[in-house]
């Protein structure tokens, strides 16, 4: 019986690595366009970037980058999560006045100033609209753990959506 050794890497691999782990994170996290910006064939992109994604050596600095992103940028998990909260428990009632009339925006609640996406028009008028209640949600649900992967949901996810959703 033979041994199966590992084979060292070729020389541009490492190098075709560090490309793709490069254009994944400038690209929004493209694999196929990443794996052609690092210089693998157009035709077999898409695999080469699903395979790449799967090596741990990739995820491991993958993650070691999103942290260091995310601790110069200053961003904490409980304040991302405060935000989705904010927007899954926005009401549209505390917007106006028992009158009809719009309530300032310096003069909202907190929570329902952070579920607003604030526009103003040409006029200087401002545009308020909820951040997506279901964009919210799906967040939510993969924080929780509730989804394996995009493409697939855990059972029991399609119950909890629709908890999530029809909340007073």
């Amino acid at each position: 019986m033979r041994s199966i050794a590992r084979r060292p890497a070729r020389a541009g691999t490492t190098e075709r690595r560090q490309a793709f782990i490069r254009a994944y994170i400038s690209n929004g996290h493209n694999a196929t366009q990443a794996a052609i910006s690092a210089g693998y064939s157009a035709k077999t992109a898409r695999s080469q970037g699903q395979r790449l994604l799967t090596n741990v050596d990739i995820r491991g600095q993958l993650a070691g980058v999103a942290q260091d992103t995310a601790t110069r940028a200053d961003l904490k998990i409980e304040e991302a999560l405060y935000q989705v909260r904010c927007a899954l428990n926005a009401d549209p009632r505390k917007l106006v006045r028992a009158n009809g009339s719009m309530i300032p925006l310096q003069e909202l609640d907190a929570e329902t100033a952070a579920a607003l996406d604030v526009e103003f028009d040409d006029e200087g008028k401002v545009k308020r609209r909820f951040w997506s209640k279901a964009t919210a949600a799906q967040m939510a649900m993969k924080h929780l753990g509730l989804y394996e992967k995009d493409i697939g949901q855990k059972p029991g996810a399609n119950l909890a959506l629709q908890v999530v959703l029809t909340r007073p």
